[in-house]
């Protein structure tokens, strides 16, 4: 018995002190690198970071987590770190260590196996959900059909979905247009993907529904992080079950008659099938590319009728703008051409970024290196989660002025951010769907600028969030539209 205590304790002795040394060798690494000195969030240390969780989910539950964020990087610092249950999580938005994780020291980093089991029960093996050889393989498939001739062929099929969304819209009347605009982006990723739209297939109604409940469900799964594992919900697998038969089915279909599809027009299935066989890896790569071409384009579209209807300077310029057009739709040249229209959209980005939180984990130990004057590098341990705060990083004040709050287009007249600006990511993983996102958007306010004068705000609070996978407006985008005058 004497013999079994003296092993316990040495073996006990033994992990202690492999456990000094570790950070013993981790201190001296960082001190030899002058490496940032990161300061903490204010906890309580006997609550194993659950203050903190308590304010952040509260912040959740009233749909301010940006503003959250904002407020801490003002409290405590571009870069921080808060302690949750013995783990170290940094949260920063110091583009220097941006460019480094996302970019140049991009191997050294994944996406944790937390968000893998938050997706793939919807989204399998995608672009969105894993990491290392299988991603670049995975990416590079997908990455081949977004060229610029596939993006000019989709307007024309945009057209038919805008001419819809126009006619549902009683002018004068208080109307929310996010609904509207997330049934048009859906149709037409449908389509672009599928070849099939929600608005023309029977089955589209119970797509769309059950697609809306299983983005949601994975929104929450993504906010539990680690214990994610410990989730279950039953409308969120009947909704995953709904969507993977609908798109099984057209799977099918395409794999079995595409030795005799024609070419009169692009469908993304058509040309992925003639790559890949295996009909779950078909159905990964497209419900990657809805969930992106669909939310994305929605949010972008909806949040800059929210900032022009309490912006009548901006709506009248870009009035001015599209004036030329004669009232005849844009085509991809003349989108490209509109100088006015992009510093819109890339005003819209910076404030409410479509992508406004990344997380990434070490796979290494690892030094963020930086190249600017009074940037340290950062030390990241491997395992650590590091939390990227694109929206607070779009509202520094030392990167965009003393007036970063505002909505003002007219500043990027004179701006070329380069990784202090990444409304849709950036590096490597970069969102592949950007460039077909804003033309879609673009194509989209053109032509209901073209159809009405004047458009009013019916809401009288300010923005609230909703931070799902990309990010939308709680309350929607309340407005009023008044006709062109005959």
């Amino acid at each position: 018995m004497q013999t079994l205590v003296l092993i316990a304790v040495g073996a006990v002795a033994f992990f202690v002190i492999a456990e000094r040394i570790r950070i013993w060798r981790l201190h001296r690494l960082t001190r030899a690198n002058n490496c940032l000195s990161i300061s903490k969030a204010k906890q309580s240390p006997f609550l194993f970071g659950i203050d903190w969780l308590r304010d952040f989910s509260k912040s959740a539950v009233e749909h301010r987590v940006l503003e959250h964020h904002l407020q801490e990087h003002v409290k405590y610092g571009n870069t921080f770190s808060v302690e949750t249950f013995g783990s170290t999580v940094i949260h920063t938005s110091e583009p220097e260590y941006l460019k480094a994780i996302l970019g140049t020291q991009f191997s050294s980093f994944d996406l944790g196996p937390s968000r893998h089991r938050a997706f793939s029960p919807l989204l399998g093996d995608g672009i969105f959900t894993i990491s290392g050889p299988a991603w670049s393989h995975a990416r590079r498939i997908v990455k081949g059909n977004f060229t610029r001739h596939e993006i000019k062929s989709v307007l024309d099929k945009l057209e038919v979905g805008v001419q819809r969304l126009i006619k549902s819209i009683s002018p004068e009347e208080t109307i929310d247009l996010q609904p509207l605009f997330l049934k048009l982006t859906m149709d037409t990723s449908t389509d672009f993907l599928f070849g099939y739209s929600t608005a023309e297939h029977s089955y589209g109604k119970a797509f769309s529904e059950a697609f809306e409940t299983a983005q949601k469900g994975m929104a929450v799964r993504a906010r539990l992080g680690p214990i994610n594992k410990l989730y279950t919900d039953k409308k969120f697998e009947a909704s995953c079950g709904v969507i993977h038969s609908y798109v099984d089915d057209l799977i099918r279909k395409a794999l079995h008659n595409r030795s005799s599809v024609g070419d009169e027009r692009y469908v993304f299935l058509y040309e992925l099938a003639k790559e890949v066989d295996d009909p779950k890896q078909l159905r990964d790569h497209l419900l990657n590319l809805l969930v992106a071409g669909r939310d994305t384009t929605a949010g972008l579209i909806s949040i800059s009728f929210f900032l022009l209807a309490r912006h009548k300077d901006v709506w009248d310029k870009l009035q001015q703008e599209i004036a030329s057009l004669e009232g005849q739709p844009p085509d991809f040249e003349q989108i490209k051409s509109m100088s006015y229209l992009s510093r819109v959209l890339k005003e819209v980005l910076r404030l409410y970024p479509v992508t406004p939180l990344i997380g990434r984990e070490a796979n290494k130990n690892s030094i963020l290196t930086s190249t600017k004057e009074g940037v340290s590098p950062l030390f990241v341990q491997k395992g650590q989660r590091i939390a990227l705060s694109i929206h607070a990083m779009h509202r520094r004040q030392g990167l965009y002025g003393s007036d970063a709050a505002e909505f003002l287009p007219s500043r990027w007249e004179h701006i070329r951010p380069q990784w202090s600006y990444l409304p849709f990511s950036g590096g490597n993983r970069i969102c592949i769907g950007q460039q077909f996102a804003l033309v879609e958007a673009s194509y989209v306010i053109v032509r209901l600028l073209q159809t009405f004068a004047g458009i009013q705000s019916r809401d009288d609070e300010p923005f609230k969030e909703t931070v799902g996978l990309t990010l939308a407006s709680k309350n929607g985008t309340l407005v009023a539209l008044f006709p062109q005058a005959v």
